[in-house]
C-alpha cells in the first residue's frame, strides 16, 4: 500500500468540470483547490512520517483508523462529519450549532465542544 492510496478515490475530485458561464473563475477555483489539496497532502504525509514511525504504526493502522472515523456517522462515504444534529430535550426542535440555549423554548442545553 502506497501512502497516497489513502487519498485516492474511484473518481478523481480534481477532474475538470463541465463549465458554462464563469469558466475562468471556475478554473481559478479548481487551481486553488488543487494547490490546497496538494499542500494538505504534504502536511499530512509529514505528520504521518513523524508520528507514525515514532509510534511504530503501519499504513494499515492509519487506514483502519480512517475507516473507523468515516463510519462514526454510520456511512462509509469518505467524509468526516464534524457535527451532529441535536434536538432540544424539552421541545424536540433542532438546536442551532454550539448554542447553549434552545431558541424556541429557552431550555439550557449542554453542548459538547467536540
Amino acid at each position: 500500500m502506497d501512502y497516497l492510496d489513502l487519498f485516492r478515490t474511484p473518481q478523481d475530485p480534481c477532474t475538470p468540470l463541465d463549465v458554462g458561464q464563469g469558466e475562468a473563475r471556475q478554473r481559478i477555483d479548481q487551481q486553488t483547490i488543487r494547490r490546497d489539496l496538494s499542500r494538505m497532502a504534504l502536511v499530512i504525509q509529514a505528520m504521518w512520517e513523524l508520528t507514525g514511525g515514532a509510534a511504530g504504526l503501519q499504513l494499515e493502522d492509519l487506514a483502519k483508523k480512517m475507516h473507523e472515523i468515516d463510519m462514526r456517522d454510520g456511512k462509509l462515504d469518505g467524509r468526516n462529519v464534524t457535527h451532529k444534529t441535536l434536538a432540544c430535550p424539552k421541545c424536540g426542535k433542532v438546536l442551532q450549532k454550539n448554542t447553549p440555549v434552545c431558541i424556541y423554548c429557552g431550555q439550557e442545553v449542554f453542548v459538547e465542544p467536540f
